[in-house]
């Protein structure tokens, strides 16, 4: 496409196409303009003519960009935490949980990392023999895009891994991961009031609201193990226990760490993280951007 003040055009056309192009082969364009108006097309002799009505070019204008991330509303988790279904959840969790419980809330997307995860919780019994028994995952997952073949295919590795782990593991009444592929929200809020250890290990993540929701609920002084590609991480990092997500082996020994973590430095931790999102919440979000809206239309 080649560049002018008033449109863009391509190559063996006369119409206008929109507004002026970015680029030519003799470099960017300086001026941005309107898309063109079309008037009256007359055809005479068989040979087709147009004509446009004239148009006004500027230069172009600043733009601003700034970063908000999105929060949750606390009042609505706070009543869902008291609701007769996340209760009757939490009952049936509570009566099957051991003395430890590892979570995770997530969809069934190969970004979550799920995979890894389980790995890394089965090397922690592996090299922890303590634990074992004593400790047990639930997975809560969200099926996910089941008509992509790359996310059914993914949901399939998230079973074998289970199974893998559970395999070398389980005792009598002992099942290691519990692994549940259902949208159910009752149950993971349920899940995160129950939580000793929240693990959100994405590979990568615009921010990763679970990391949020959880400690606002969380019952029981739990540890968040974050991601550090997760944007969450910015945030909530001072207070989680960070793994990078492709190392499980590194994974396997931060879930020991948040595990064997003093009583008050786990308090510490999550009391610090409920009052940072409590302080941070969607209502503040929604200011900020007003705010901002308005400083770039004084």
């Amino acid at each position: 496409m080649r560049c002018s003040r008033t449109s863009c055009t391509s190559p063996g056309r006369s119409r206008t196409r929109g507004p002026c192009c970015r680029r030519s082969s003799a470099g960017p364009c300086t001026t941005a303009c309107s898309p063109t108006t079309w008037s009256a097309f007359t055809r005479t002799g068989g040979a087709g003519t147009s004509s446009r009505a004239p148009q006004t070019c500027s230069a172009p204008a600043a733009t601003t960009v700034t970063s908000r991330p999105i929060s949750v509303d606390p009042g609505e988790f706070d009543t869902l935490a008291s609701s007769g279904e996340v209760i009757e959840a939490e009952e049936r969790i509570g009566g099957t949980r051991r003395e430890r419980l590892v979570l995770r809330v997530d969809r069934t997307d190969p970004s979550k990392n799920i995979v890894r995860g389980f790995t890394a919780f089965g090397l922690l019994l592996d090299r922890h023999p303590e634990w074992r028994g004593r400790v047990s995952m639930l997975a809560l997952l969200d099926p996910s895009r089941q008509d992509v073949p790359e996310y059914e295919a993914y949901r399939r590795a998230i079973e074998r891994e289970a199974a893998a782990v559970n395999a070398r593991h389980a005792a009598a009444g002992y099942e290691p991961i519990d692994l549940r592929i259902v949208d159910d929200f009752p149950l993971s809020v349920a899940g995160y009031k129950q939580y000793d250890v929240l693990l959100v290990n994405a590979v990568f993540d615009g921010l990763n609201l679970v990391a949020k929701e959880g400690p606002l609920v969380n019952d029981r002084g739990g540890v968040l193990v974050l991601s550090e590609n997760v944007g969450a991480h910015e945030e909530l990092g001072e207070w989680a226990v960070t793994v990078n997500p492709f190392d499980v082996h590194g994974q396997a020994e931060a879930l020991h760490e948040a595990l064997e973590m003093d009583a008050s430095e786990r308090e510490r931790r999550a009391d610090a993280l409920a009052a940072q999102v409590r302080a941070n919440d969607i209502g503040r979000w929604i200011d900020a951007l007003l705010g901002d809206l308005a400083r770039v239309s004084a």
